[in-house]
């Protein structure tokens, strides 16, 4: 659509008297709209991104169900028992209390975040596969792991935050 537009430009600025006639000046208004509704189509069924309500309300149910004592799923995952180690996130960084190596063994992982919005904390790496649910500003969740030998991704899978610094290797030796 944008070279599109830039060449419609390039010859109207060149050409004396284009468009030639309303009929042309018809269709390429026309084209154009064509080009508009379909990008925006387009975007509309490839964007997969819940409501804003729909993410609030599910956060209330989980906030509701940790103050009633339970354990909502996401909340906590995993083996269970072991070391705890605090994991902080923010804006956008993932810092493991200790370092990035640890020993293998049972872990708890206290992920705490610190930042404005809200993260999660994806474990991957050796056969193992969990995360967090969505945590809020100032808020914590729990995620217990086995660690095995071997390398780990510590990741936030909130779109953009991994690439933006919430991404460390953990190494267990």
């Amino acid at each position: 659509m944008v070279v599109g537009a830039l060449v419609l430009s390039a010859i109207g600025l060149t050409r004396e008297g284009f468009p030639p006639s309303r009929t042309v000046a018809r269709a390429i208004i026309a084209g154009t709209a064509l080009l508009v509704l379909a990008g925006a189509t387009t975007l509309l069924i490839v964007t997969d991104k819940e409501h804003p309500r729909e993410e609030a309300a599910e956060k209330a149910e989980l906030a509701a169900e940790r103050s009633q004592g339970e354990n909502p799923e996401g909340a906590v995952q995993g083996e269970g028992g072991g070391k705890t180690v605090r994991a902080i996130e923010d804006e956008f960084s993932i810092k493991l209390a200790g370092g990035n190596s640890l020993k293998p063994d049972k872990y708890r992982f206290t992920v705490v975040n610190e930042g404005k919005i809200d993260h999660d904390l994806k474990i991957q790496g050796q056969g193992f596969e969990e995360k967090t649910a969505l945590i809020g500003s100032g808020e914590e969740a729990a995620l217990e792991a086995d660690l095995k030998p071997g390398k780990y991704r510590f990741y936030c899978t909130v779109p953009g935050h991994a690439q933006s610094g919430m991404d460390i290797d953990v190494s267990v030796k």
